[in-house]
């Protein structure tokens, strides 16, 4: 794999991943995600790395540019280069992992090496690229105090029976599913690429991941269908918003104008009191 071809369908790649996102929200799109990445960063693991970290730049640069919209020039622009590039690694990191583990000639085109690799070793290949993803999405989670956004399965929102996963796995269990959904795809993609008639034993491919969503959707229909629990009495709460405009709020010269942001603040907690919330 070599070319300035690939170096722009990288870019693409990471743009299209941000579309599984707000304001977008194409849920198929993050189905698409994992696959279109490793596609794309089919290479020794060093190139793998570096076609990874491109498409990262690009996904991170435009999911997080409402960190644009703060009003702290030059600190938005920094904080929004420098988060970017940080979780840039991520998918760079997994790239180069998933394809370091490839057990297949090298030296061949894809579609020839995973054709003449034995079943279990296709599949085994599959499972460590989802679980390479989640251990990653995890690791960035708590990483120098963690930022957990935009995480794969966090776009599933919608597929409320897939949704559910999350209360017995947490989030990472729908990343894990859509991860490995995406890349048992992208194998069966190759194997069909070598021949000229489709086998319906091809699928197979995605006998270990569609098992695993199945059990996702089953469990999720089962949390979906528990009644709602029973009315046991009333809360009275009272709220107070502040809206403060942000070129104020980090305004930081005037103490006089803070001083009375404050007192008007607490004015409306003690109306709220009175209503004995």
């Amino acid at each position: 794999v070599g070319g300035k071809r690939n170096w722009v369908m990288a870019v693409i790649v990471g743009l299209v991943w941000s579309c599984a996102f707000p304001p977008v929200n194409c849920l198929p799109v993050a189905w698409l995600t994992p696959a279109l990445l490793l596609g794309v960063t089919c290479a020794p693991p060093k190139r793998a790395f570096r076609l990874g970290l491109v498409a990262g730049l690009a996904h991170y640069f435009s999911s997080l540019s409402w960190l644009l919209y703060i009003p702290v020039s030059p600190g938005n622009i920094a904080g929004w280069l420098a988060l970017s590039g940080y979780c840039s690694f991520y998918p760079a990191l997994w790239a180069a992992f998933c394809w370091r583990l490839f057990p297949g000639d090298r030296e061949k085109p894809i579609n020839e090496a995973i054709q003449e690799l034995q079943f279990s070793r296709r599949c085994a290949w599959g499972l460590a690229c989802a679980l390479g993803w989640m251990a990653l999405e995890c690791l960035r989670g708590w990483v120098i105090t963690g930022f957990p956004w935009n995480y794969l399965g966090a776009s599933q929102l919608e597929f409320t029976r897939l949704a559910q996963l999350a209360s017995f796995t947490g989030v990472l269990g729908v990343s894990l599913v859509v991860a490995w959904m995406s890349v048992g795809g992208l194998l069966l993609f190759w194997r069909c690429q070598k021949e000229k008639e489709f086998q319906i034993q091809w699928l197979t491919e995605l006998a270990g991941p569609l098992v695993l969503l199945l059990v996702a959707v089953v469990l999720g229909s089962v949390e979906l269908s528990k009644p709602l629990p029973e009315k046991t009495g009333e809360m009275k709460i009272a709220l107070v918003q502040p809206s403060i405009p942000q070129m104020v709020l980090w305004d930081l010269g005037n103490e006089n104008a803070q001083r009375d942001r404050f007192t008007q603040l607490m004015d409306l907690s003690d109306q709220a009191g009175e209503k004995e919330p």
